[in-house]
Order: C-alpha cells, then structure tokens, then sequence
C-alpha cells in the first residue's frame, strides 16, 4: 500500500524537528545544516504498447553435461543482468545457482529478447526467461525423465538433461512476452495501464555544507 509513504520517511527521518533544529543552528557558524527529501515512482517494463510490438523472445538450452544456459539480449554492465537471470532460472528449474550459464548477447547466437533497459531486464525478459524454463522442464517431463512433482533434486534434473541430449538431440525451449492478463494500453484511445507494475520510493537525507570551502557531506 503506498498510501502515507511519504508521511512515513519523514517521521522516521525526523523530519519536521531537525528542520527547527537546524533552522536555530543556522543561525551561527559556516557549516549550514540542511534535510530534504525526494521522491518518485517509477513504470516497470516499456511504456504502453511497447513490450507488445517488442515480442522480445528467450531460448533456454539443457546442455550434454546437464547445465542450462540462458540465451537472450540482455547485456551485463555491472548492473547484475546475469545475476538476475542465473537466479530466476536456477528457481525455476530447481537447480543450483552454479549450474546456469549465461551466453554472452552476441546477435549471432540469441534471440532478440528487447533492449537492455532499467527494470524490463529484471520484470518482463525476467519473466520471458521462467516461462522459457518451464517449458524445457516440460519437455524432460514428456520424455519421462522428470518427475512432475517438485520432489525430484538437482541431481535428477542434470541426468534428464544428459539423457535428452543423449536420446533425442538438442534440449531447447523457446518462450516469448505475453501480455499479462487484465494489463493493457490501447494506442486508438490513449487510455488503459501504461506499465505492468510501478515502484513507489521516499527518499529523506541530512546534509552540511562549509559555506567557506564549498565542502558537503551528508550526514
């Protein structure tokens, strides 16, 4: 509930009584002490119809040795991208975190997954990226190489790999965005859910400032 957000970062910043305090403070010195406060809300994903006419596409791969690698456009730059991804498809499948690879996103190789933009990467390839992996975790079940319950280990999902590749070839499925139900952005009428989701954040932060050296620190 984001209802009181704000009200709530600044009483527990303490908000209205270090104003009076630094206001008195102020009144005496070089080092001026100030607290302000910012805050935003952020759209998750492309805005509107973006993601539709995007149709990015992910392809996850059971390797022969029974790894998995992840294949998609999204570009590691620090920002955690393989990371988020390893995690989302080690959860998914049951595996451990080591045993998931993310190809590097040469055009030759992945699909067109979008570009590598703020929150999408985690949100909506993210999700491209399970729906890619519940898939390949059908197909080991349709073999009769995995359980269809939730019981079996990371063990059993590595020799179903080994033994797909070894029966029928290339282990590989392929997953592609969908609209998530009841979200929709109509371009005819500018109107409906302009992003799948929003983010909602107060920032408070106390400040000082040297008046004589420019120096400013924040507290």
């Amino acid at each position: 509930d984001i209802s009181g957000l704000q009200d709530r970062a600044l009483e527990l910043a303490g908000w209205a009584a270090k104003r009076e305090e630094f206001a008195r403070a102020n009144l005496h010195g070089d080092v001026k002490r100030g607290i302000g406060f910012a805050t935003f809300f952020h759209g998750a994903g492309f805005t509107g119809s973006g993601e539709r006419f995007l149709q990015s596409v992910v392809d996850v791969k059971g390797e022969p040795n029974g790894t998995i690698t992840v294949l998609s456009s999204m570009t590691e730059m620090g920002q955690g991208t393989n990371t988020i991804l390893a995690q989302i498809a080690a959860e998914t499948l049951g595996i451990d975190y080591e045993r998931v690879e993310i190809l590097r996103p040469d055009t030759s190789a992945v699909p067109n997954s979008g570009p590598t933009v703020a929150s999408r990467t985690a949100m909506v390839v993210g999700n491209i990226v399970r729906n890619a992996c519940l898939r390949l975790k059908e197909k080991l079940i349709e073999a009769e190489l995995l359980s269809s319950t939730p019981s079996y280990s990371p063990l059993d999902f590595s020799h179903a790999c080994q033994t797909y590749c070894d029966r029928f070839g290339e282990l590989r499925a392929t997953a592609r965005y969908e609209e998530p139900p009841g979200i929709h952005w109509d371009d005819a009428t500018y109107s409906g859910e302009a992003y799948g989701a929003f983010s909602w954040a107060t920032y408070v932060a106390s400040v000082s400032v040297d008046t004589l050296s420019g120096e400013t620190r924040v507290d």
